[in-house]
């Protein structure tokens, strides 16, 4: 069986990429549901009381899902999903035309956001991030997120 981490980023990875996700989960022959399977699904269903917003109802991208983070995008919101801490900075492509207005993670403190025209986009992180499986970074932006063409970055 899959672990909580797993399982959640290939869900966040799917919605990152458009997708969508069937767990293989079901009963056994006679009818009941595996209890780790059952404990599985209420951790992710607790992970997803916390952070839904950024699942629910939304887009995958601007930036196409690699190792380190997905993005998913709903209205002026980019939902960044940061799997780990590789660096202090995380460095995202430019966002042409756009201007980002507002960076925090989700339910928590402000992140410090650098963005100069045709630069990369620079992201301070903390020294440890507040969630072990995925940290949610909401970018509020000047224009409607769900309008950016898809972002692949390093070839992908």
């Amino acid at each position: 069986m899959k672990s909580l981490r797993q399982c959640l980023q290939t869900l966040i990875k799917t919605a990152g990429g458009n997708g969508n996700l069937l767990f293989n989960v079901g009963p056994m022959m006679d009818g009941r549901m595996e209890a780790r399977q059952v404990n599985r699904l209420k951790e992710m269903g607790n992970w997803l009381k916390k952070y839904g917003e950024s699942i629910y109802g939304t887009k995958g991208g601007p930036y196409y899902p690699n190792e380190t983070y997905a993005a998913t995008r709903k209205g002026n919101t980019i939902y960044l999903h940061i799997f780990e801490r590789k660096a202090a900075t995380l460095e995202l492509p430019p966002l042409p035309g756009v201007k980002i207005l507002k960076a925090h993670f989700m339910n928590g403190p402000a992140v410090i956001v650098r963005q100069e025209t045709a630069s990369p986009i620079i992201i301070d992180l903390p020294n440890a991030l507040p969630d072990a499986v995925s940290s949610v970074i909401m970018l509020e932006l000047d224009k409607n997120a769900e309008q950016i063409p898809v972002i692949k970055v390093n070839g992908q």
